[in-house]
């Protein structure tokens, strides 16, 4: 049942974000969650299947431009136009399916079919009736995943025993998983943070100057660099921008001032 919960909740999840890029008439305004810089579905799907200088124009829309609504207008446009939404309802009813298979192995009591049909309810719905239906699911998504909290655990300190690495587990089985995992400096600001699965690094990992000052960011996957990769200055300018492949640079990079001015590009 563990497994159902979060199969469910995915799925109404999704449902929430395909309500970002619908039209006013249903009552929703379009591009909240691009407004609140919310990496949805969608839109994740949309960056994977872009060029590298598209990537980096939506990119920087969504950190830097997130408040205009003609900008947000354009990232929503980008990810109808690239499939996103698409692949999303794909997902959201993949997870459903999968959801519903779970509980046929179950005895069809009452209990069961109300979650049944609340699971098919929540991808049906309309938005006029998703906040009930989000206490509803919320309850339950508890009540069957509370098997799988995540424990935080202190892994290295510094002499003066402040932490300087902390992991984050989920049980899996009888095994303890790492799914995340923080680094710290001494003044406990953040130093570098990111996701792990299957014991390596994946998605987007950041990090930090001593200030808090963002220092650099970029994607992972299966533990390997992969995609693209940021450098800023301690004045928040960009230093450099390019594109990793199995943790070797490829491509153009481009390098510049801390004035932000373009200086020099490489061809890896």
């Amino acid at each position: 049942m563990q497994k159902f919960g979060e199969l469910a909740g995915l799925s109404y999840q999704i449902k929430d974000d395909l309500f970002d890029y619908g039209t006013n008439k249903i009552g929703k305004p379009r591009g909240i969650d691009i407004k609140e810089k919310k990496m949805t579905l969608p839109l994740i799907y949309a960056l994977n299947r872009a060029t590298y200088f598209e990537k980096r124009r939506i990119i920087s829309i969504i950190k830097n431009h997130n408040q205009n609504t003609k900008k947000v207008k354009e990232v929503i446009d980008f990810v109808i136009a690239s499939g996103g939404l698409e692949y999303a309802h794909k997902a959201m009813l993949e997870y459903k399916n999968k959801a519903l298979a779970i509980l046929k192995e179950f005895d069809q009591n009452e209990a069961n079919i109300a979650l049944s049909n609340l699971v098919i309810y929540t991808t049906e719905l309309k938005l006029n009736n998703m906040k009930p239906v989000l206490v509803v699911i919320s309850l339950v998504v508890f009540l069957v995943s509370c098997g799988d909290k995540i424990v935080e655990k202190v892994e290295e300190t510094y002499p003066n025993d402040k932490p300087k690495i902390i992991g984050y587990f989920k049980m899996e089985g009888d095994t303890q998983v790492i799914v995340k995992e923080k680094e710290l400096y001494e003044n406990g600001n953040v130093k570098m943070k990111g996701e792990f699965k299957d014991g390596k690094r994946t998605g987007i990992w950041k990090a930090y100057y001593e200030d808090g000052t963002l220092w650099s960011e970029g994607e992972f996957v299966d533990g390997k660099r992969n995609g693209y990769g940021l450098n800023y200055y301690p004045n928040g300018k960009l230093r450099m921008e390019g594109n990793y492949k199995d943790d070797k640079q490829v491509g153009k990079w481009k390098f510049y001032n801390e004035e932000g001015i373009l200086v020099e590009e490489v061809e890896r």
